[in-house]
């Protein structure tokens, strides 16, 4: 493995752990069950980009292809979403939730925006596959995070009149 790819894994790896320990720690403070169960899901998800960067980590050196499917995790768990209805909480709860979702996307924004980058500059496919595949998942993330925000802003502009800026 090229010294490049292995610094941008390397990099990925604590980026993903960072997104594991975010999403644990406020899976227990944001209200709305829906939330909480949505940070649980993405902490699950980030474990395993990090599982999945260390596995890489161990094949690439050693010249094996390294073979991995692209499932779609994050659309079956937007179904799901979309099924279940944010339960009304407090006033002040939703905006803090609000508040904690858009630090959640400007997380998975850069993920993604960090791939991406990264696979653009790749000097094998391999590593192009592997960036692009793993940007995939964050954009995943990101889409979910958005219908999360949305639905808590559209309740805010139902139940206030008010609504926030946009994101």
């Amino acid at each position: 493995m090229n010294e490049k790819l292995k610094n941008v894994l390397d990099m990925a790896e604590a980026f993903e752990r960072t997104g594991v320990s975010f999403y644990t720690e406020y899976s227990s403070k944001v209200k709305p069950k829906l939330v909480k169960e949505t940070f649980k899901w993405l902490a699950d998800m980030e474990r395993e980009h990090v599982e999945f960067i260390k596995a890489l980590k161990r094949s690439l050196p050693e010249g094996r292809e390294v073979s991995f499917s692209i499932e779609d995790k994050s659309k079956t768990f937007m179904e799901k979403l979309t099924a279940q209805k944010l339960v009304p909480e407090s006033l002040d709860g939703d905006l803090a939730d609000v508040s904690v979702l858009r630090m959640a996307l400007l997380i998975e924004k850069d993920f993604e925006s960090f791939y991406l980058r990264n696979a653009e500059q790749a000097e094998d496919d391999e590593a192009k596959r592997i960036l692009n595949t793993l940007a995939l998942w964050e954009k995943g993330h990101v889409q979910i995070i958005s219908e999360l925000i949305t639905s808590l802003l559209d309740r805010l502009r139902i139940d206030t009149g008010f609504y926030p800026v946009d994101f």
